[in-house]
Parts: structure tokens; sequence; C-alpha cells
């Protein structure tokens, strides 16, 4: 809806009220009339019947206030009840939404479902590709062999009815499990299948039903056996539980593969195909829906549907319909307390309007006596006349005026004894309306009694004798005031009550006469239209007011009935605007604040999905840390006992194969330096050569191996001293010069100013000879290997850097791990036992230090080693190794650290 309009409901209720005009008129007696108006007043009230009886005046008339106060609960009633109304609607769509999310919820857990069957059936087609992957690898011979224990293993897995494997020409090499009509099998396999080249899924219709397959041809080859996994549809759906939840697996056709209960009807079965539908139209899209549906007896059930595998299957999650109790009630408890509190304002308001009306009644009836006094004025009841003489500064008063200033009878009196009975403020104010009379025409003048409790009312003409223009004489009546005055206070104060009462309401309150003119509204209007204290006043036409207001409005909304709309302010408030026709074709305009109701509506909402999302997910994460704690507790117990059965072997062989080593390379070194004579043959010292180089190869490899046994099993202790780092790497480097130069490879050193630190020198220089000689190793003629050391964080910094064949990044977290070699052109070359850069890395950690290796293909690696000043201690040296093959795990773009 636009902003209102000029028929549109506007709540206005401004300061200047309009309730004055709205009064008697016989509350609106102007104390100075004029001359005509006073005349004829006169007349009216001295004009008697035919009976000698007053007439009775019209203002004597009360105003019927007893409709009033039923006209203002009217507007009351009619605002409670659209209230109401509008609580009343909001529950029932508060019911809806609550359907709508059981709907969604359902929907949701079908997609859970459907990621778990997934889950199963990747595992199954995982399991398949790892399979044909040995297959294909191993010879012809192998196969038979590996193929009967692989389709064995197949066949063990929960989710798996059967394994058949077929030759290139359809017959069946090897078979397991519960595949029926094998042979037929072959032939209803689609071509697609072999035409991929890779694992897929496949829905097969047969006799019993469909059912899934995994397919996956072994090798590219245009005869390439065919591997053939059944799965085992009841593993895929759960069964039935105690909330009656049952599930469902259907193909893109709709056809049952697997059901939690036998015994769905066949019109549920049916409603389910023709919701499958849309799902099957759309392909390779992934379709998630929820719908509600009655089973044959009566039961209200949602649905929640979701495809998987590209539209191949959809599960289904079928519950008896139910709704969250407590956020029911929650919300039901919210609104009635929200209806219960403008019912208690309203009430509250309804007492004080009957209030008022009672004050204003009794107000208007005590105005109306003093009106009744002042006609029997001249039967000296409250009045009485009065005579001056100017000339003679004489005052006649008569018996009933003399009676009102407690004197037996009237009298003439001198002016001065007269103004003695007039209050001394009032004195020359008096004596000044007498003096200028005779110009002014007439005298109309109040004034009070010096030492009594009267206001008395003074209204007369000069007297004219004959044709003389002027006597010097003036005659009229004063009248007794007093209770007039009480009257039109408490009028007054009633009329203040009544202004302050409605500035204390919450809501915008505005009243309209028939022509659609602002009779009063209070401050909240003015606060929620922004309007100019100006146009506020009695009068103002509702266009304009309508007008001026736009600017405040941002967007109008329907509201619950036709004469209600919600507005939105521009300063983000919510106000509900109802406008309701008084009796007298005037126009009620009443707006609430409906800011914190929106807000709270959202949050509501908001929190309520928010908390039943996390709840799921908290359920499943649960469960999936529960299963995940336990095999990795079953797996670390696995890895701790084969790794410490592999140390003790490597030790133990490690010790057996060195003793003979020395002696073969202690006697082939005495052999080759012909200690004892001439060998003979030259060919025997050559011979005898590469025995010598062959042992001491082997047992330096020995030895690394002990070392690397020693670091996993923690028993490796740091033989520490106070060193000079650079004499260490001058060592090195002499020692690895000669290989360089051999290689034809530039080696550049900068050594700078080193402090000195607390290492095991024979564990830093093998450290530095193995960074040395790897560099070496992989770095083509020409290249440049280069060693820099610098001082840095207390400790020495030492970068070795060439400019070699590199390491490809996916083989980084891998080559500091034992036994461990990227295998390229070059590195085949190069044999060696894989243990250098994994025992490097291991010594340095030892030491508390840091090991950071990066590396590009085809441009070069890089080795950074940090050493600490002092050792730091380390608790589990044991967990050492674990920690890098950790870290190496987990490289960060192409860097492997193990610090």
């Amino acid at each position: 809806m636009a902003k209102p309009s000029a028929n549109a409901p506007m709540a206005t209720l401004g300061p200047d009220s309009g309730l004055r005009s709205r009064a008697p008129a016989i509350a609106q007696t102007d104390p100075k009339p004029d001359k005509k108006q006073r005349g004829k007043t006169n007349a009216r009230r001295t004009q008697k019947n035919n009976n000698g009886n007053w007439d009775a005046d019209p203002s004597d008339v009360l105003a019927n206030t007893g409709a009033e106060a039923r006209l203002a609960i009217g507007i009351v009633f009619f605002f409670v009840v659209a209230f109401i109304l509008v609580v009343g609607m909001k529950l029932v769509q508060e019911r809806r939404d609550a359907l709508a999310d059981a709907v969604l919820s359902q929907a949701f857990a079908a997609t859970n479902m459907a990621e778990q069957v997934q889950t199963k059936l990747t595992d199954v087609k995982s399991y398949a590709e790892a399979s044909i992957a040995v297959l294909d690898s191993v010879n012809e011979r192998q196969r038979q062999a590996f193929a009967r224990k692989l389709i064995a293993e197949i066949t063990a897995r929960p989710t798996v009815d059967g394994a058949v494997l077929f030759s290139g020409n359809g017959r069946v090499r090897h078979a397991s499990g519960d595949i029926a009509d094998q042979s037929s099998l072959w032939g209803d396999i689609p071509a697609w299948v072999r035409e991929e080249g890779k694992a897929a899924f496949w829905v097969r219709n047969g006799a019993t039903g469909p059912r899934i397959f995994v397919v996956a041809p072994v090798g590219k080859t245009a005869n390439a056996e065919l591997l053939a996994i059944a799965i085992d549809g009841s593993t895929l759906v759960p069964a039935v539980n105690t909330s009656g939840i049952q599930s469902l697996l259907v193909d893109h056709t709709g056809a049952v593969i697997a059901a939690s209960s036998p015994t769905l009807s066949t019109s549920m079965l049916a409603r389910l195909r023709e919701e499958h539908k849309p799902a099957t139209a759309a392909a390779a899209k992934r379709t998630i829906s929820g719908f509600q549906l009655r089973d044959p007896d009566g039961t209200r059930m949602v649905v929640g549907a979701s495809s998987l595998l590209g539209g191949i299957l959809s599960v289904y999650r079928i519950k008896p319909l139910s709704l969250n109790t407590t956020a029911w009630k929650r919300t039901l408890t919210f609104f009635v307390l929200m209806t219960i509190a403008p019912l208690l304002v309203a009430t509250v308001l309804c007492v004080i309007l009957l209030v008022q009306m009672d004050t204003l009644k009794a107000a208007r009836q005590a105005l109306s006596d003093s009106e009744k006094r002042f006609r029997l004025a001249i039967e000296g009841a409250s009045g009485g006349v009065w005579d001056w003489d100017l000339p003679s500064e004489q005052v006649f008063v008569t018996d009933s005026l003399a009676r009102i200033f407690n004197w037996p009878k009237g009298k003439t009196v001198a002016v001065s004894e007269f103004m003695k009975l007039v209050h001394v403020d009032d004195r020359k104010k008096l004596l000044a309306a007498m003096t200028s009379a005779p110009e002014t025409g007439e005298v109309d003048v109040e004034f009070r009694a010096a030492h009594l409790p009267i206001c008395l009312h003074a209204r007369g003409r000069p007297w004219r004798s004959g044709n003389a223009m002027t006597s010097g004489r003036i005659v009229g009546v004063a009248i007794d005031v007093t209770q007039q005055k009480g009257a039109q206070a408490r009028l007054n104060a009633a009329e203040i009550r009544l202004r302050a009462a409605l500035e204390s309401m919450s809501e915008s309150f505005a009243v309209w006469d028939v022509k659609r003119r602002l009779i009063m509204c209070n401050s909240k209007f003015k606060d929620f239209f922004r309007i100019e204290p100006a146009l506020l006043r009695p009068g103002t036409p509702y266009d304009v007011l309508n007008e001026a207001a736009e600017p405040a409005i941002k967007t109008a909304h329907e509201g619950t009935d036709k004469n209600a709309i919600e507005l939105e302010l521009a300063d983000g408030r919510w106000v509900h605007l109802s406008e309701r026709a008084t009796r007298d074709g005037g126009l009620v305009s009443i707006g609430t604040d409906i800011t914190a109701l929106k807000v709270q509506e959202q949050l509501l909402i908001a929190k309520e999905k928010d908390l039943r999302v996390s709840v799921e997910d908290l359920e499943l994460s649960q469960a999936r840390i529960s299963e995940l704690a336990e095999n990795y507790q079953q797996q670390k117990i696995r890895a701790i006992e084969a790794n410490r059965s592999k140390s003790e072997f490597l030790a133990n062989m490690s010790h057996e194969l060195r003793t003979p080593l020395n002696a073969i390379n202690g006697f082939s070194e005495i052999m080759q330096n012909e200690m004892y004579g001439p060998l003979g043959d030259a060919r025997y010292k050559e011979y005898v050569g590469d025995i010598l180089d062959s042992g001491q190869h082997l047992l330096t490899l020995i030895n690394d191996i002990l070392d690397m046994s020693k670091i996993e099993a923690g028993k490796l202790t740091l033989q520490t001293q106070k060193v000079y780092p650079d004499e260490i790497i001058e060592q090195c480097v002499r020692i690895v010069r000669g290989r360089a130069v051999e290689s034809s490879l530039k080696l550049q050193t900068d050594i700078g100013d080193l402090p000195e630190i607390e290492v095991d020198p024979r564990a830093i220089k093998q450290v530095l000879i193995n960074l040395a000689s790897n560099a070496i190793k992989f770095t083509p003629e020409g290249g440049t290997v280069s060693l820099v050391a610098s001082a840095e964080k207390g400790g020495v910094r030492i970068d070795v850097t060439d400019t070699g064949i590199g390491i490809p990044e996916e083989h980084l977290p891998l080559i500091c791990k034992p036994f461990v070699q990227v295998e390229n052109q070059h590195s085949k070359s190069h044999k060696g036992s894989g243990l250098g850069l994994a025992l490097s890395q291991s010594l340095v950690l030892l030491h508390g230090g840091e090991f950071i290796l990066t590396s590009e293909l085809g441009v070069g690696t890089k080795v950074s080693v940090w050493l600490p000043p002092v050792p730091k201690e380390i608790d589990d040296k044991a967990s050492i190794w674990s920690i890098n093959e950790d870290e190496a795990a987990t490289p960060d773009k192409g860097k492997s650290s193990a610090a």
C-alpha cells in the first residue's frame, strides 16, 4: 500500500486540543460580550412566560456526558477487538510457519540421509577403483591370485551383496556372493560403462526389482576385463525407528530399490512416484523437496525427498506430522501475554475516561447552577442592583446586594465607604470602569470583596434622564460569580487532566470533525510523523497534515482490516494505524508503535531456525566424533606396535650386519694397500677397491638406520658442547668441495659473524654434509650450490640452496620421510637410502631447531636450518618423527616445515 491518502487512516493527536470547542454552550459564555449580544442575553434572561415563571435557558441543557463516555469506551473496545484479531491472525500464521518448518526439517533430514547413502556408495566405488588399480599394476600370473583375494574382500564389505570379474569376452573369471544370472548380467551392462574407462554406478532392473551395481573396467583396452559389484540396498536404508520414521530408496524411474518397511501402501507409493517426476525431469540437477500427504488410515505424514548421484537415485524420508510443542507453547504464551498488556491499558484508559467524564459532568452541573442563580439575581438570591452617582460620589445598593456584603438592608453610601468593601487590588480597576462609563457607554468589570471570599461581576450603563445624553449616574447589577469561577477552574483542571492522560498514552491519538479538520491530538502524532508544530492547531485540514506526514513514512503495508494499515517510518519504526468513525461523523485515529513486535518476530523465527540447525549438526557431529575417536585410537595402537617392531628389527639387523662389514672393510683396505705383498693381477686390486667402496657405503647406510632407529625410539642422546659454527661449516665445505669440483659445480659460501652456540658437533656435521651432498648430487653440471650462514634470534640460521632439478610440489610432504625418494630421470642415476633428509630433519629437531624445505621443479631447492643458542628440552623424543609426518602431510604453499 502506498502512503496514506486523504481517505487513508492517519493517527494524529497534537498539543492544541479542541476540547473547549466541543463543550456545551454554557461553558463558552464570554465574560465580555459585545453590546448587542449583551442586550440580547439580558433580554433572554429576564423574559418570563405566561405563567410568570422564568423560561428555561437552552444552555441549561447539559451535554449527554454518558453518551460521550460510551463513545470513548466503544472506541477503546473496537481497538481491543482489532488487536485481538491481529494476534489471532498472527497465531494462525505462526502455526502455518511451524508446519512449513516441519516439512523443511524433513527435507533436510532426507538430504542428510542422501549424503549418508552417497558416502556408502562412494566408499564401495573407491574400493572398486583401488582394486582395479591393483589388478592393472600386476602381470597376468599375479592377477589371478590378486583377483580372487580382492573379490573375496569386496564381498566381505557390509554394503556389498556380491562381486564378479568378467573377462574381455564376457566369461566369468571370478565371482563371489549373491549375484544371480551372472551370464545375463554381462549382456545387460551398457556399453557406456566400458567406453567411459572408469568406475561408475549402474542400476539394473532385474526380475526381482532394481539393483545398484558399481561397474569398473580393468585397463584401457577394448577387451578390458570388467569388475561388477552388487550393492545390498537394505544396508543403505535405516530401519523404522520408534518415532515411526520410514525411509525409501528409488531409482530414476521411481522403482523401489530398498525400503525400511515393506508395509508401505500402494497409494502412498503412487503418490511418491508422482512427486518423483520433477526429480526425473531435472536430470543431473540436485533436487531437494518436502510435502505432506495422508496415509490410508488418515494420518498426516510429512515427506522429505532428495536426489543423489546426479539423479540416478532418490531418497524419501517419511514420518508422522508433528509440531514442536515446546516452541508452539512458547509462541502461544508470548502472544497471550502480548494481548493481556493492551487489554490492561485499555481497561485503565476506560476507567480514566469514566472518572474524567463524571468530573466534567459535575463541573457542567455546577456551572449550570451558577447560571440559574445569575438569572435570579434581581430577586436577591446572589446579586443586586446598584446606582453609582458620579457628581455626588454616592452609591446606592439594593437589599439583595447588601446581603451579599452582610449588610442588613440596602442603603446609599459614599464612594469611599463602598470602596472599603472592595479588595484593595481591584479598587482602581472598579473606579476607572465607573468614571469611564459615560464615554464607553457601559460598565463590565469583576472585582473581589475586601473581607469576604466573594467575587462579583458588575454590569451597567449610564442612566439617561429625558433628552440629556448623560446624567452622571451609572446603573447596573452586581452578580455573585464566585461559584461560577470555581466551576470554571474545575473544568479547566479536568481538561488538563484529560490532556495529561492522552499525552501519557504510548499510542498516537487524533480526533477529526465531520469536515475532516483537526480537533485535538497528542504529542505522539508529532513524534511519529515529524509534523511542524505550527500545523498542529485545531482546524487544520486532514489533507494538509497527510501531505506533511509523507516524508516521515517510508512504506505502507496492508493491515489486519480495511480500516488499519502498518506503516514503516523513515527512522525504522513500525506503526499500526487504525481509524474509526465517530457517531457524529467525525474520525478517531489511533497509531500503535509495533517496532518491538516486528523485531521480536524476526528474532524468534531466526533463533528458532538457528537452534534447530545447531541441534541437528551437534548430534551428527557427536556421532562422527565418537566414531572417528574410536578408529583413531585403534589405528594409533597398531601404528605404535608396528613402529616399535620395525625399530627393533632395524636395530638388530644393523648390529648383525655391521660386525661382518667391519671385517670386510678392514681386509679390503689391507688388500688394496698391499700391506702383505702384491695381489698379482691388476684386476684384483680394482675388484678389492669396489668391495671396499661397497662395504663403506653399506656401513654408512647401516649407521644411518641405527641413528634413525635411536631417534624414533627416543634413545639418541646428544653430546653437546660449546662450538663456533663457522669452524664446523668450513670443515663440511672442505669435505664436499671435491665432489663439487668433480661434478663441475660452483660451490659458494657466505658465512657472517656467528655467535657461539651449544650443539652436538658430530650431528651438525652430519646434517650439513647430507644437505650439501644432496644439493651437489641433484644439481646438473654448470649449476651453483650456495651455503649462507647468519645470526638469527640468538642462534644460527644456515641456508643450503642449489639450482638443481627441484622437487614437484605434490612430493614435498613425502620427501622428508625415511626411505622415500622422488623418482625422476636424474635421481635414478644417483641411488641412495632415502634417509639423508629424514635423519637431518630429526637431528635438527632434537636440538630444538627449525627445518624448512622449499623447492620448485626445474628451478632448485632451498633447505633452511635454524639452531638455537642452547638445545631445547623435548618432553617426548619418540614423538619427533610423528610430528614430522603430521606436518609434512599438510605443507603450506610448497613449504615443508618441521619446526
